[in-house]
C-alpha cells in the first residue's frame, strides 16, 4: 500500500500536510477495521506515525520512529531553506531534473547511503527511485512532499512534537542513524526519547539516514526485539514486513 501521492496512489489533490495524514491514517484504520496497530515509520513516515499516535493514542499499540521528522525545533539554515522552498517552480524543476537524468538521481541517492553505489540492491533502489521521480514529473508534483514543506517555518519548525510527547501512551522505540550526516539531529531524537514515557532509544552506528537500506538485518533485529518485549514471542508483528510496507 502506498501513501497518498506515492507509488500508485496518484493523482491526489490538495495539500497533504500533517492534518491530512493524521486524518488519512484514521480513515485507513477504520476502513480496514483495525482497532489498534503497531506503526513503523522512517523519516517523514516516522513523523507521520508519532504525530498520529499523539492525536489518536487509543489506536496505536506500539511505535517505532526511525530517524523521524517532526522532532527538531530548528534546522541549520532554517530561513534560507524556507525561502528556497517557496521560490515559484523550483521544486518542480527539481522533479524534472531527477526524472530526466539518471546520473543526477544516482548522485542524489548515493550520498545518503553509507556505502553509496556499493549498497546491496543499489540498482533496484535506483530503478524504484527513477520510477517514483518519473511519476512525480508526470503528475506535476514537487520534489519534496507537502508534509516536508509545511513543516518548515521561517524561524523554527512548525512540526515540533517534543513538548507534546509526554502524552504519548504507546511503547515507543526511537532509532538513530550513527552516520546520518545531519539529516535529523541525533540530539533531537534523544530529546524525543527523554520526553516520551515508556520509551527506548537505540543507535545503529553504521547506518545513514535511510537505515533500512544501509543496515536491514540490524534494524530488523532491533524492531523484532522491541516487538517481542511489547507483545511477546507469539503475537509480535513481522519487523521485515513492517519495514517493507513502510518503504513502498
Amino acid at each position: 500500500m502506498d501513501l497518498p501521492r506515492h507509488g500508485d496512489s496518484r493523482p491526489w489533490k490538495g495539500v497533504l500536510g500533517d492534518e491530512f495524514f493524521t486524518r488519512f491514517m484514521l480513515e485507513l484504520l477504520n476502513q480496514f477495521e483495525l482497532t489498534k496497530v503497531a506503526l513503523v515509520g522512517l523519516s517523514m513516515g516516522g513523523g507521520i506515525a508519532h504525530r498520529f499516535a499523539l492525536a489518536h493514542p487509543s489506536r496505536v499499540r506500539a511505535l517505532v520512529a526511525i530517524e523521524p521528522g517532526g522532532v527538531e525545533r530548528k534546522r541549520p539554515y532554517q530561513f534560507p531553506i524556507w525561502v528556497v522552498q517557496r521560490i515559484p517552480g523550483l521544486l518542480r524543476l527539481g522533479t524534472w531534473l531527477l526524472a530526466g537524468s539518471e546520473k543526477y538521481l544516482r548522485s542524489s541517492m548515493s550520498g545518503p547511503l553509507t556505502n553509496g553505489p556499493a549498497t546491496p540492491g543499489f540498482e533496484r533502489i535506483i530503478a524504484l527511485a527513477m520510477q517514483e521521480a518519473r511519476r512525480k514529473h508526470l503528475h506535476g508534483e514537487k520534489a519534496l512532499d507537502d508534509w516536508q514543506i509545511e513543516s518548515f517555518g521561517p524561524f523554527r519548525m512548525r512540526y515540533h512534537s517534543i513538548p507534546m510527547l509526554h502524552r504519548l501512551t504507546s511503547p515507543a522505540l526511537w532509532v538513530v542513524a550513527g552516520r546520518s550526516n545531519g539529516a535529523i539531529d541525533p540530539a533531537a531524537i534523544a530529546a524525543a526519547h527523554d520526553a516520551t514515557p515508556n520509551s527506548r532509544i537505540t543507535t545503529i552506528a553504521d547506518a545513514g539516514h535511510i537505515v533500512p537500506y544501509d543496515c536491514p538485518d540490524e534494524l530488523n533485529a532491533v524492531i523484532s526485539d522491541f516487538f517481542t518485549e511489547v507483545f511477546g514471542e507469539l503475537s509480535k508483528p513481522s519487523a521485515e514486513n513492517a519495514i517493507e510496507e513502510n518503504l513502498e
